[in-house]
């Protein structure tokens, strides 16, 4: 198991104004000191620094890095040989890991995986599509945590495995694997388990490594993908082990 990707996180910047927005569209107050009076009046850099140091301290608490010090994923056996569950923080972003046969569970999801197949060539009544490499499916179960309908977009999953990332394949998981998420296409009520799957498509060497040091990483709702090269934007990321 391994975590630390590199995650970029959004932040605000160029703050001025005493109660500034902050990332999570709240709103923090800030609370200016120093002598206005004269010339002891801080500079409007000044000021600019003190927002931008109070709202992120105030992410920081709200993420739990307070109550967890940046790079414990080793410290705690979670990145480790003792191979633990639990919540642990890397490069500034919340992991949360999970063995293969329990459930993950988020901030807006929660998600379980139910079956792991390999196939070359995928069928449905009307095309068949046959991988590169090997077809690599993740049957999932994901159950809304909001208080909203949510979809499941292709973003959200990512196979980590030999120290690569592989993104889904859209070409079979919009076509022959009919029951992947893109397929199902409709809404997850709140609290609704869903059944879906995500496919990838990996050279059959790395597929083999899959249930010995495999990872099925899992974004929340509306997590964007930044680039087709790059990680998600997104502050808390779900580890799933596909290994015992």
């Amino acid at each position: 198991m391994r975590v630390g990707l590199v995650l970029l996180v959004a932040t605000c910047v160029g703050l001025l104004t005493v109660a500034a927005a902050g990332c999570g569209g709240g709103t923090t107050t800030v609370t200016v000191t120093g002598d206005t009076t004269g010339g002891g009046s801080a500079s409007a850099e000044e000021l600019q620094e003190q927002v931008e140091n109070e709202l992120e301290a105030e992410e920081a608490a709200e993420n739990g890095e307070g109550q967890a010090a940046d790079g414990d994923c080793e410290e705690k056996g979670i990145d480790g040989p003792e191979r633990k569950e639990g919540t642990c923080f890397a490069e500034g972003t919340k992991w949360v890991v999970a063995d293969m046969h329990s459930p993950l569970k988020l901030e807006t999801l929660e998600a379980r995986l139910t079956g792991l197949q390999e196939r070359k060539t995928i069928s449905s009544e009307f095309e068949s599509t046959t991988a590169n490499g090997v077809f690599v499916t993740f049957d999932l179960t994901i159950t809304n945590l909001t208080h909203a309908p949510q979809e499941f977009e292709e973003a959200q999953a990512v196979l980590f495995v030999d120290e690569s990332v592989y993104t889904q394949d859209f070409e079979v998981q919009n076509g022959s694997e009919e029951r992947s998420f893109l397929w199902e296409e409709g809404p997850i009520q709140p609290q609704e388990p869903f059944e879906g799957t995500v496919t990838f498509d990996i050279p059959r060497k790395i597929a083999k490594k899959i249930t010995a040091e495999g990872n099925l990483d899992i974004a929340n709702f509306g997590a964007e993908y930044y680039e087709p090269e790059a990680f998600f934007e997104e502050e808390e990321i779900g580890t799933i082990r596909t290994y015992q």
